[in-house]
């Protein structure tokens, strides 16, 4: 196990061998001076999700695996394809694999035959053989393994228009029958006390702009006086104001 940073040009990451909690940690050990830092996955699997997170973070490429999602082995095979592109890349001289799978054995024998240095990393899972493949093998820390999380910016650093604003409390209605009475001295009643509806509703509009019959739940004027305990109705449209005196006014209402 190696302590200090490991010197490599290339970093390639399995994804799906290697969980993201410890991308602090291989970072740290492999951050300076990297040319290429790729991590490989099916990225459409929520258990890689740490990886997405933390790649921007990291400036580390993801390179999606092709075929059908979770097929066995298409990360390991994308990533062998890339490294030995990158072999040709006489400046590249130290590669890097994070992971523990056994497959990478040939990998790691063909990159060090053609002179390049070959540093593994892994938990204390990884195959043994790979281990012994390698020039070198860091083994991860458990303790040390943590998710690698972006925090959000402070909200006071954020734009007051990027702040969602609270929605507006609904108006309250107004009551039905404070309505009435507002426009009552406004209207003409015929020789039986009745009310012509259009002229009630032409009054309330007037006195009250916002005023719709709908938000009392109801299609027409009529029917929210209908449903009002102060007034009665029948056949007809007619609605009568139940006053608190013996005499009534009785109103009748057209629908339009």
């Amino acid at each position: 196990m190696m302590s200090e940073n490991i010197a490599v040009s290339v970093l390639l990451i399995d994804g799906e061998n290697v969980p993201a909690r410890y991308a602090d940690e291989i970072m740290g050990l492999t951050g300076g001076g990297l040319a290429e830092a790729r991590v490989y996955g099916d990225f459409s699997n929520p258990a890689m999700q740490g990886w997405r997170d933390c790649a921007a973070q990291y400036g580390l490429r993801l390179n999606q695996t092709a075929g059908k999602p979770g097929s066995k082995n298409s990360a390991d095979m994308l990533l062998t394809i890339d490294a030995m592109d990158l072999l040709w890349v006489a400046e590249y001289q130290g590669f890097c694999i994070v992971s523990g799978d056994r497959d990478f054995v040939p990998l790691a024998i063909r990159l060090r035959r053609a002179g390049k240095t070959v540093v593994g990393i892994g938990t204390d899972k990884a195959n043994v053989v790979l281990r012994e493949a390698c020039d070198r093998f860091h083994v991860l820390s458990v303790e040390k393994a943590k998710l690698a999380v972006i925090a959000p910016p402070p909200l006071a650093e954020l734009e007051p228009a990027a702040l969602p604003k609270p929605a507006a409390p609904p108006a309250p209605k107004r009551d039905l029958l404070m309505i009435f009475e507002a426009v009552r001295a406004e209207l003409i009643a015929d020789a039986q006390g009745w009310f012509h509806g259009g002229g009630v509703g032409s009054a309330i509009r007037k006195k009250f702009p916002g005023f719709e019959w709908q938000d009392y739940g109801a299609s027409t004027l009529g029917k929210v006086f209908a449903a009002h305990p102060r007034f009665e109705t029948k056949t007809g449209g007619y609605i009568r104001l139940k006053e608190k005196s013996a005499s009534a006014s009785v109103l009748r209402v057209v629908d339009a």
